[in-house]
């Protein structure tokens, strides 16, 4: 009886771990088949805008990440298609392939234009050895797919760039991580992008004081309400606004230049120490649609002395306006303005606090410096004139 005991108790013990053994192995087929179905990916658009000054290309980055930590998976086949504004762009081709999915374990990555108002962006993975080894991870962070160029038709139009979705006729649709399993999509964002209608010239950002004081210029403006003036918060990591300035042009339109100047008041603190602040421009057009410009940055130290200042002098070589900008400056002191011909000889004379800009319109080609001073300091700077 004892014996058949033991008997039964081992045929039990050696069941049970042959149970456990197929529920393992149905659980890892299951986890893996949940892994691969769940695989999925955000889409954007990033950094839609036109050729400056000429205005006749237009460009935009096509973006895409895994849908959560999850969810990452190494790219195979992919067509990736979006609709445009055929009334304002025409002729898309690929501007920059990226090197994430071009060449290598890739084909030559293709734009191809199945029909007029339809961008398809064709991704073919063809790698030989075993299965996703050489195809590049979608991570959580946004991927480069492609940079897509258009003729500019109409400069005051929107792109209108909205994603299709893969069940939308005209393009096939494929998108296939490196083991050939389908990827899910799992939201996009679109973008009416309205070619920027502000010409911006420059802008600038310096410290006066304790202050910031920021200018631009624009050659041209369309439909333009203003600027939102806003300043980079380290805390909270976001852009707080610091001010608004409505546009100069009558109606929005202009097209001479137009300068605008903001003094951010005492932002500076000398007893922390050195500081740096950023801003950047936020363009409003009449409808509300916006363009950010590009960052610039603010710095401070308590220990700079008028030593540390530079000069620069630009376009160099000009052929008519010349512009000078003191670097670094610390105060409003006014500076002297001089310009020697390779003669020595003074041709010209003027005073300001910070920027200003030259005629030289009148002067002969050749080579020139320039000497900016006051009552303890002076700089030199060489330029040409060349027509």
């Amino acid at each position: 009886m004892v014996e058949q005991h033991k008997y039964l108790k081992n045929h039990i013990i050696t069941f049970c771990m042959k149970k456990n053994i197929l529920f393992f192995v149905l659980f890892i087929f299951i986890t893996s088949y949940n892994l691969y179905s769940q695989e999925a990916y955000d889409a954007r658009f990033f950094d839609a805008h036109p050729d400056t000054p000429l205005k006749t290309k237009y460009y935009v980055t096509v973006q895409i990440k895994a849908a959560s930590a999850l969810q990452t998976y190494k790219m195979g086949n992919a067509n990736i298609s979006f609709n445009y504004n055929k009334t304002n762009l025409s002729n898309p081709v690929v501007f920059n392939k990226f090197t994430n999915f071009s060449g290598g374990a890739y084909a030559t990555l293709t734009v191809t234009m199945p029909i007029a108002g339809i961008v398809s962006i064709n991704i073919v993975y063809y790698d030989a050895a075993v299965d996703d080894a050489s195809a590049t991870l979608v991570s959580t962070t946004w991927l480069d797919v492609a940079t897509v160029e258009f003729t500019l038709l109409d400069a005051s139009g929107c792109g209108d760039f909205v994603f299709r979705n893969p069940t939308d006729a005209l393009v096939p649709y494929i998108n296939n991580n490196g083991m050939d399993l389908d990827v899910s999509r799992n939201s996009v964002t679109n973008l009416p992008a309205c070619p920027l209608p502000v010409e911006l010239l420059y802008f600038n950002a310096s410290p006066v004081g304790r202050s910031a004081l920021l200018d631009w210029s624009t050659a041209s403006e369309i439909n333009n309400y203003g600027f939102d003036v806003q300043r980079y918060n380290d805390i909270t990591q976001e852009w707080d606004f610091v001010n608004f300035v409505l546009s100069k042009a009558t109606g929005g339109n202009s097209q001479k230049k137009l300068n605008y100047e903001l003094t951010d008041e005492n932002i500076y603190n000398p007893n922390l120490g050195p500081k740096t602040f950023y801003y950047r421009l936020k363009q409003i057009d009449l409808n509300g649609s916006f363009e950010y410009s590009e960052v610039r940055s603010v710095s401070f130290n308590p220990n700079a002395s008028m030593d540390d200042i530079s000069i620069k002098v630009y376009p160099n070589p000009v052929s008519d306006d010349l512009y000078v900008e003191i670097m670094n400056l610390q105060n409003l002191n006014p500076f002297d303005l001089l310009i020697y011909d390779k003669y020595g000889k003074l041709q010209y004379t003027d005073r300001f606090r910070r920027k200003t800009k030259v005629d030289v319109s009148n002067l002969p080609q050749g080579t020139y410096s320039i000497t900016i001073r006051n009552e303890k300091h002076a700089k030199t700077e060489t330029f040409t004139i060349a027509r």
